[in-house]
Formats: structure tokens, sequence, C-alpha cells
């Protein structure tokens, strides 16, 4: 441990965390629908240029096109005009009235990039695949990948014309697809936005902010079903450029309080403390510049469903990671979600700052609402193991709150809250697998042994998918006895095409549930 102190002393919090695997760098995915009735909107993508030969800059420009029946291939570049060049090439493929595999482009996206991306699916139809939204967010889970969707057929329906002149059925995202693709941005802390074709340039203001350099969330909630609330959020003195992001029903309202007891309502576009933009059902709310720390709240008068999301720039951030704790007293990863009414453990390590002291981490689900206070041990350094006991049923966000032992004014706030984009969802079944080999020869097959756990006895169906599309056997489900400790086997058997080509990865993801 004092080595590896040592070390970050030396390279910093930015080259450690690349050391170590946890770089707060990310890359840029797009996901594209190549569809003919998408293809007019693609050329809207003048938002890469902000951070080029800065810090900031993404590691990797991630590209993956689809539509059906097809989806794919991957292209990665670390060079934003090559990345330019291939959205460019993007030949519109058909433009007919079915849904698309806007699914199976996130799943390649999601096991493509690396962790703690920024993936935007761009599309204007429905899911075909939509039996993939599990598989989905449990790879949004594992890699902490936020998600956003600009949606550009949800208000209205076109028509088009074939080659000789017969009209096209209307395309349209239906609405089930719709709360799909909510669902999936929630999952991941990201913003399904809902935009006319006209309008999406606008909309893709939110790449370019969040883009930008140290970008943190302060605050987030999804109130879904909505109702009238007020939500108070803290901007420490480290926190500029902050920017509130509210979707919507357009009826919504709101009113913005200041620390300093100032309100602006939503009908002002330009106000004492903010601007404010719409577009489709976003509403992007930048705080003007000056002494912006101190409590802020924010109300918000809607019975529809709506989202928050509070976002500034600062240093200070945190990651945190599910552990165990060992017999020997060390931790190790924790694999899998955590059991319902069990223990939750976790890692947290704070960035940026070696002068702040950690006062709370909860456990935050909007939906009932209910939030839990973890208990707080203080390791080395930034480190600190926070354990919840006997979570119930639930989606969590993490929510972090702290000082900043360095400040002795009290003309500034010292207390600063961060929030992380993914959830932490509790299950009562468990999965294990472990592959007899992690390399396998095109044109040959490969078996994968699991196991799945669960406190109680039944069937249980068992959903596998991968995302290469490789062929697989697997049994439907899984049934554990009286008499079988909890537990039930199975094997996966999932055959590589001779044509793979050398170095293609694949990315194997099991699921149980209830039968």
């Amino acid at each position: 441990m004092e080595l590896l102190e040592d070390i970050r002393l030396a390279a910093g919090d930015r080259n450690f965390l690349r050391l170590m695997g946890l770089s707060q760098s990310y890359a840029l995915c797009f996901v594209i629908d190549t569809t003919g009735s998408m293809g007019d909107d693609i050329d809207a993508f003048n938002i890469i240029d902000s951070n080029a030969g800065t810090l900031q800059e993404p590691s990797q420009y991630i590209l993956v096109p689809f539509n059906d029946p097809e989806f794919g291939p991957v292209i990665k570049t670390t060079d934003k005009n090559y990345f330019k060049e291939e959205i460019n090439k993007l030949t519109a493929f058909g433009g007919g009235d079915e849904p698309e595999l806007s699914m199976s482009g996130l799943q390649l996206a999601l096991t493509s990039a690396p962790p703690s991306s920024k993936i935007y699916v761009f599309t204007d139809a429905s899911a075909k695949d939509s039996h993939l939204k599990s598989t989905n967010i449990a790879l949004i889970e594992r890699t902490k990948t936020e998600v956003s969707f600009l949606l550009t057929n949800i208000f209205f329906s076109r028509r088009r014309r074939s080659i000789d002149g017969q009209d096209f059925s209307s395309r349209a995202v239906r609405l089930s697809d719709v709360q799909l693709y909510r669902d999936l941005a929630q999952a991941s802390g990201g913003q399904a936005i809902e935009v006319r074709k006209s309008d999406l340039s606008m909309a893709t203001t939110v790449i370019k902010d969040s883009s930008a350099g140290a970008v943190v969330t302060v605050f987030q909630v999804v109130m879904d079903p909505g109702r009238p609330d007020n939500f108070n959020f803290t901007v420490d003195s480290s926190v500029s450029n902050v920017i509130i992001y509210i979707t919507g029903v357009s009826s919504l309202t709101f009113t913005l309080t200041s620390s300093a007891g100032v309100s602006q309502e939503s009908s002002q576009t330009s106000g004492p403390l903010a601007s404010l933009t719409t577009v489709g059902n976003l509403r992007r709310i930048s705080l003007n510049a000056g002494n912006q720390t101190g409590v802020w709240q924010i109300h918000i008068s809607s019975n529809s469903p709506y989202s928050i999301k509070v976002t500034g720039q600062s240093s200070v951030n945190f990651i945190y990671n599910l552990v165990e704790l060992q017999q020997e007293g060390g931790i190790r990863p924790k694999e899998g979600r955590p059991a319902t009414g069990g223990n939750v453990t976790l890692l947290v390590t704070v960035t940026g700052s070696d002068t702040v002291k950690v006062t709370e981490v909860t456990l935050f689900d909007s939906s009932v609402p209910k939030e839990l206070t973890g208990s707080i041990q203080s390791l080395e350094s930034s480190n600190f193991l926070v354990t919840f006991s006997e979570v119930p049923a639930g989606d969590y966000v993490v929510r972090l709150q702290g000082e900043d032992t360095s400040t002795t004014s009290r003309s500034t706030s010292d207390t600063f809250q961060r929030q992380a984009s993914t959830r932490i969802t509790t299950a009562s079944l468990s999965v294990a697998a472990q592959a007899d080999s992690i390399n396998i020869e095109p044109g040959t097959s490969i078996t994968i042994p699991f196991t799945v756990s669960s406190d109680v006895t039944g069937t249980f169906r068992v959903q596998v998918s991968n995302d290469r599309s490789f062929d697989f056997t697997s049994p439907g489900n899984v049934s554990i006895g009286p008499s079988d400790g909890g537990k039930a086997n199975g094997t996966i058997t999932l055959t590589v095409p001779a044509s793979t080509g050398s170095g293609t990865d694949v990315t194997l993801t099991i699921q149980a549930q209830n039968a």
C-alpha cells in the first residue's frame, strides 16, 4: 500500500489511475442507426473538436453502426479526424418500417469500449431486439458506462417514398421502446433526449458538455411516476460551469433558487441565476458565472415522469468498487450483483484532493424512495471502506458527501457532494462462470460451466447472449431442489466460426431469473 501511495504522489491522480486501469479519461462512442430514415441525421456530428489536443480529449473514439439485419463492425481510433470521416462515410441502408437492432449495437459498444466510457445512441426507430435490455443493463453495471439516447422520431411519423413512388408505412419509435431507452439511460446515469430531426444539432450540446474536462455529477434523480417536489444540491468552491439538465413533458415548470435566496422561473430564458435553452424534452440550464457555492434548490411542478441531472467541472470526484471482506482480513473485488437482504461493501476512493474528509456515503433508490447510510472506515490516503447492512431489494445509486479540511474561510462552502452515474442492483440470484480457457481457435468450440445460486428452490430461466452473434448451445432453464445446496450447474458451448479473425474477442453474458 505504501508503494502504491508513493507512485500516486509521484505520478499524480490522473496518471496513477491510468496505471491502475482506472483512468478518468474516457472513450467517446457513437452507436448510429444507418437506416435510410436516419441517414439524413448523421451529418450533425460537428461536436468532437472542442477538446482536441487537450488533456480532456477522449482517449479513444468508437463507432458502431446498426440497422436490420446487421450491426457493427466496431471502428476504433485515437484520431478524431478519422473518426469524423468514418461517420461521414456511413451509407444509408434501407429506410423501411421495421425496428432496428439498436440493442445489439449497444451491446457491441458496451463490450468494445473501456470502462467508464460515454456512449451516445442515435436512432429514430424502435428496438427489434428489446430482449437484450437486461443484458445491456448488466454490462452497464459492470463497466460503469454512461449511455444516452438521442431519439429523433418521437413526436411525429413521417412517410417516405420508394423508388417506384409507393409509400412506405409510417416509421416512429413506439412508446414502449421510448420507455426502454429511458430505462437504459436511467440505469447508466445518462439521458434519453427526444427531439425533432431539425433540432438534433442543438441536442448534441449535451455531448460537448460531457466532453469538457473533469465533469462530475453533483446530483441526479429520476421521478417515475412524477410528482411536484423540491430537490436540494450543494455546489462547493471547487465546482465551476454548473449545468442542470431537466427532461420531461412540455408542461413541466420549475423554480430555481440559489444559496442566496434569489429565484428564477422556468419561463425566464435569461435571468439572474442562469440561461435556459429548451430542445425537445430537454431543458438545459447553465448557471451564470460568479459565486455559485452553497445549497441550491429546484422545485419541479409535474405529475409526469421527469429527470434532473446537475453537473459541473471539478478536480474532486470519487470512484467506487464492490468488494468482499475476506476471512484473513483483506478485501477482494466482488463479481456480480450483491445479494438482496445481505451486506454491501464498497471501496471508495476520492480523487483530486488529499484534504477531503468523507462524512457520508448513501445508497439512494428514487423509485421508493429510500436512502441507506453506510458505515465508513477510513483507510490509507483517500480510500474508504463503506459497509451497508441488510440492503433490501432495489436499484441504488451511490451518493457521497464530504468536507474539504483545507478550507478555512467561511465565506465559501467547504461541503461537497457527488453522485455516481451507474446503479447498484441487488439480486436474489447469482451466476458464476469460468471458462476452461480464454483462448480459442477459429472453427472450434469452447465449453463454459456455470453455476446458479439461490436461497430458495425452484426453476430458473437462463438467458445467454454474446456480442459477436456466435452460435452457442445452452440450457433454457435450471432447477434447484431441496437437496441441491442452493446451487444448480449448467454448461454453455460456444462455437467460433472458422472465418473469425485472429485477435477477435467475444463477451458472453449469462443471466438467470425466476421462470
